[in-house]
């Protein structure tokens, strides 16, 4: 494998991951009411309330891991000269690493400004929508043969983070869906359409 190709892998998951964070940030768009069936959450009047959950792949923390180490081993290799050139193989293995580690967990919450999810162990990068850009929000059961796999998934029901299968909160903004695969999706839905509802009649 060329060192063009074996940056290839890492820098395509960068570049969906960047890409989707600046997708979508126009203006304000017009109203539009939840549909009926949307879950809704009773908020008591003066109360706040938030909304966590957050989700990790092993495997694919295993594979960062694997990957950080071999990286680790030709680095050592290379400054005893014992691999040369060095950097053809740490480069690549280490953005990797980096890159699959990024993917490997997810952390979502809901608050009155609406929802942010934020990819890895630090939370960065993070995908942000404000509640008054959210039209609806929902749970939905969901599997990696329907989106093409498992992490950062673009594909006709829009985009998913798959991590695990099954329960996923799926928010439609400015007409298209984002899915994510965590616990508890019901409960972050309904409080995403209620929040959102309350912002739009405020408006």
């Amino acid at each position: 494998m060329s060192f063009g190709q074996a940056l290839s892998f890492p820098l395509a998951i960068w570049s969906v991951l960047v890409l989707g964070a600046m997708i979508d940030r126009r203006g304000p768009v017009a109203a539009v009411s939840p549909a009926a069936d949307s879950p809704v959450m009773d908020i008591p009047a003066g109360e706040r309330l938030v909304w966590l959950a957050r989700t990790s792949n092993p495997w694919l923390l295993l594979t960062a891991a694997v990957l950080g180490a071999v990286a680790a081993v030709a680095a050592v290799a290379g400054a005893g000269g014992l691999l040369a050139p060095a950097w053809q193989l740490v480069a690549p293995l280490g953005i990797a690493s980096l890159a699959v580690l990024a993917c490997s967990s997810v952390r979502a919450r809901v608050t009155g400004q609406g929802l942010e999810v934020g990819f890895g162990p630090l939370g960065w990068p993070v995908r942000r929508w404000a509640a008054t850009d959210i039209e609806s929000a929902r749970a939905e059961h969901r599997m990696p043969s329907q989106v093409g796999g498992w992490g950062y998934r673009l594909s006709g029901l829009g985009t998913t983070v798959m991590l695990r299968a099954g329960e996923c909160l799926v928010v439609r903004s400015r007409g298209k869906d984002f899915a994510v695969s965590v616990d508890d999706a019901a409960r972050g839905a309904a409080l995403l359409n209620s929040l959102a509802g309350a912002t739009r009649s405020t408006s």
